[in-house]
């Protein structure tokens, strides 16, 4: 059994953008640890998942910079890293999780040298807003429930650059509408909707 360590609460988080990334066809060196990762969660009585077309493989590179809101395990921003991305920041708003992240990293093979893992509110907190910093990242990842998504919409652009890409998940299909509405109102434009069950992708571009 893999020695990647999940935690109850944000299992169910963090499954569906996970399989967001992991579709047929990775070539990246790690591969390996990319797939044992991909397998731990799918272990277990968990929910259905999405595929989608515009996973992180396609916009990840050697020079793409990632943030990781509501990180939780840390499970995305470690897969973009071994995807091959220039670095991930992940912040989570309960404090255990930046233990739980750099020991999962560790246990993947991740560069930690590469990765900055820390807590606190990302909708409110100005302060916290300063440190992730504006107009840097590549790719903005969220898995969470989508009220959390369209709260924490208003804030994605400013942290994005031009022509980054935001990928919110964990999203059920009754809610895809009111997700569909803050990302519009944030000015953030929708390239892809993937769906598979209950549960919704939706990947949105800064222009």
């Amino acid at each position: 059994m893999s020695k990647f360590k999940k935690s109850l609460p944000v299992v169910l988080s963090i499954l569906i953008a996970l399989i967001i990334i992991l579709i047929t066809g990775l070539s990246s060196p790690k591969k390996d640890n990319i797939e044992e990762v991909y397998n731990v969660y799918l272990d277990g009585k968990l929910v259905g998942a999405v595929k989608s077309k515009d996973s992180l493989e396609k916009y990840i590179d050697e020079n793409s910079v990632v943030a990781d809101l509501g990180c939780g395990s840390g499970i995305l921003s470690i897969i973009s890293l071994l995807l091959g991305a220039k670095s991930a920041f992940a912040v989570d708003i309960d404090a255990n999780a930046i233990k739980t992240a750099y020991e999962n990293a560790e246990l993947s093979g991740v560069d930690v040298s590469k990765y900055y893992v820390t807590s606190g509110n990302v909708i409110d907190d100005k302060k916290l807003q300063d440190e992730i910093g504006y107009d840097k990242y590549d790719v903005v990842v969220a898995n969470i429930i989508a009220d959390v998504i369209c709260a924490i919409s208003p804030v994605v652009p400013a942290q994005l650059k031009k022509g980054g890409v935001f990928i919110a998940s964990g999203i059920i299909k009754d809610r895809m509408n009111d997700v569909y509405d803050a990302l519009d109102k944030c000015g953030l434009k929708v390239v892809n909707t993937s769906t598979k069950d209950e549960w919704v992708c939706i990947t949105s571009i800064k222009e």
